[in-house]
Parts: structure tokens; C-alpha cells; sequence
């Protein structure tokens, strides 16, 4: 990448890296059409809901899986 960024190969480029990538980071200095962005896609509105939605599908899938589906009222379910 850095050698086609450097040749006109590629127009140029945007890297999401996450932190303590120091190797990507100091090509910066060196290329004037490469982004380096950190890696905080995570913190969105949209994400958090994601991590919700997707934890709260965890949870119903397993007490689903104990036997009575996580209902009230159920004699084969797991008490937390």
C-alpha cells in the first residue's frame, strides 16, 4: 500500500487502524495522500444500539435454550 500510495499507483487512501499502530501512524509524515483515522466506530449512537439489540437477542436465545423460553410461570427456565 504505502509503496503504491508513493508511486501514484493508487490516488490515494484512508485507513481505519486502531491505537498503538505506530508503523502505519509514522507513514503519515511520509504520505501526503493517506488518512489515518483511530478505530472509534464503536462510538455511535447506532452501534450502542447494535450491542443492545444483539445482547438482548443473547440473553432471550439462552433462556429460550433452558426450556421455557424465558417466561414468567415456567418450571424448566434458569433463575439469574
Amino acid at each position: 500500500l504505502k509503496q503504491a500510495l508513493l508511486d501514484g499507483q493508487l490516488g490515494g487512501a484512508a485507513v481505519d487502524c486502531p491505537e498503538g499502530i505506530t508503523w502505519l501512524q509514522a507513514w503519515v509524515r511520509d504520505i501526503p495522500n493517506l488518512i489515518v483515522t483511530p478505530h472509534v466506530g464503536f462510538f455511535s449512537d447506532q452501534a450502542f444500539a447494535e450491542q443492545r439489540k444483539n445482547a438482548a437477542s443473547a440473553v432471550r436465545a439462552f433462556l429460550a435454550s433452558q426450556g421455557d423460553g424465558g417466561g414468567s410461570g415456567g418450571t424448566g427456565g434458569t433463575s439469574l
